[in-house]
């Protein structure tokens, strides 16, 4: 991996593809002010942002300060300082097997101006982000997306979804198990300080997370100048503790009321829960809150025990599920040879990359203890043909591989090969993503 992933040059290829173009594409050095800012500008029309107050501008900023920043610029624009297309990157780790990461590429802020759509920028940022990523030593790239139709044509595959839950107080009874640790209400600023431990814990237990920065914390606590304005009156913090005093979990919440006080919807903004004990807690502490009657959560896993935790079951209703985590394998054998896995067993993958990062025939073989090797075998007679967008949607164990042999996605070339595979890559966490980035 390169000492400093801010000094890779722009991808040469998608540079020559651009300039055909008559267009530049290069990155922003991160000391030119006026660069980052027209930068920034552009970014946040791509997303049909609001015009940004000075501090606003100042805080987004910060949130790019270290990221790769890229772009393409059209000189024949009205404003031709400003990119009509844009892209940031970084090298992050990524959770693919409780206690076990992987460096991988982040990629994000992907614009390109609808004044210049159809003319192959997004395809131009994206190689040239997965080229980067492999010169950089990256064995995988991910995102989240905000449309779920661009990607996969990059070889990119939706490996961790997320659910919003809307729960009945009157009718969810808890009957799961009462914690004996301590509930306690704290301030923001405390939150700030306790949180980032607590958050790590889960993240390292929970394939698909990834670290979140200072700046998240702050958003997320109403102390950031991108925060509504009365959002910190608003928030309320509870932080669960053990028997032993160790912070194991708190919960982020604001509270609607009727106009006569006589029920209130609860937002969970966040509830983090390093243990099963923290998670149950916490859970029931806004489950019986006074005078609440609606809890609504967002950015939760596609599986929550709390279903299982409360009297009526329907009280509990899923409202939605999307893919959130996108994750494109560009190294087979380093990606497969760094998570655990669930049985012991040997597969041999046809994997098919239209982009060529990845084709070729590999075999995994996996012991009882979890641990798994892989090495390139083309020409072996292969039990299983996967493309790189579903491999990269089955990697954290959340898919299985018979649903997509049975959607036509991936060929079994031997009968039994999607359940061998099921079994090997089964996970006991589901997979999550509680963040953007």
């Amino acid at each position: 991996m390169t000492s400093n992933f801010l000094s890779l040059p722009a991808d040469s290829t998608s540079q020559q593809a651009l300039a055909d173009q008559g267009l530049r594409y290069d990155t922003v050095a991160s000391d030119d002010a006026a660069a980052m800012r027209a930068w920034l500008d552009a970014d946040m029309r791509g997303f049909h942002s609001a015009t940004a107050s000075a501090a606003l501008i100042e805080h987004e900023l910060a949130t790019i300060t270290g990221n790769r920043v890229t772009g393409i610029w059209d000189a024949r624009t009205a404003q031709p300082e400003v990119p009509v297309a844009t892209v940031s990157s970084w090298p992050m780790p990524l959770t693919v097997a409780p206690q076990q990461t992987i460096d991988g590429w982040a990629i994000s802020s992907v614009t390109v101006s609808p004044t210049h759509r159809r003319r192959g920028l997004a395809r131009n940022l994206l190689l040239g982000e997965l080229r980067t990523a492999v010169a950089h030593g990256c064995a995988i790239a991910m995102l989240t997306v905000t449309q779920a139709t661009i990607y996969g044509r990059f070889g990119f595959g939706p490996a961790a979804f997320s659910s919003a839950y809307t729960v009945d107080t009157q009718r969810a009874v808890w009957s799961g198990p009462v914690p004996t640790g301590a509930l306690s209400f704290v301030s923001q600023e405390v939150a700030l300080d306790i949180g980032p431990a607590i958050k790590e814990r889960v993240r390292l237990q929970t394939p698909g997370e990834v670290p979140v920065q200072q700046l998240w914390w702050k958003e997320t606590l109403g102390l950031s100048p991108s925060s509504p304005a009365d959002s910190h009156e608003q928030l309320r913090v509870v932080c669960y503790s053990n028997e032993n005093g160790d912070n194991d979990g708190l919960v982020v919440y604001r509270v609607e009321s009727s106009d006569d006080h006589s029920s209130a919807t609860l937002e969970l903004v966040e509830l983090i829960a390093a243990t099963p004990a923290a998670y149950a807690a916490l859970w029931r502490f806004v489950l019986e809150m006074d005078p609440i009657t609606v809890v609504k959560a967002t950015r939760r896993a596609v599986v929550e025990p709390l279903t299982w935790q409360v009297l009526d079951s329907r009280s509990v209703r899923k409202t939605d599920e999307r893919d959130h985590l996108w994750l494109r394998i560009l190294d087979v054998e380093r990606v497969l040879a760094s998570r655990a896995y669930a049985a012991a067993g040997a597969l041999v993958l046809d994997v098919v990359d239209p982009d060529g990062f990845a084709t070729g025939t590999y075999r995994l073989t996996t012991d009882a203890n979890g641990t798994g090797s892989v090495e390139r075998v083309d020409g072996a007679a292969a039990e299983l043909r996967v493309g790189i967008a579903e491999l990269s949607s089955l990697l954290l164990g959340g898919l299985r591989a018979e649903t997509l042999a049975s959607a036509g996605r991936i060929a079994e070339l031997v009968p039994g090969a999607a359940l061998a595979f099921d079994r090997v890559f089964a996970s006991a966490t589901v997979p999550r993503l509680s963040t953007w980035f």
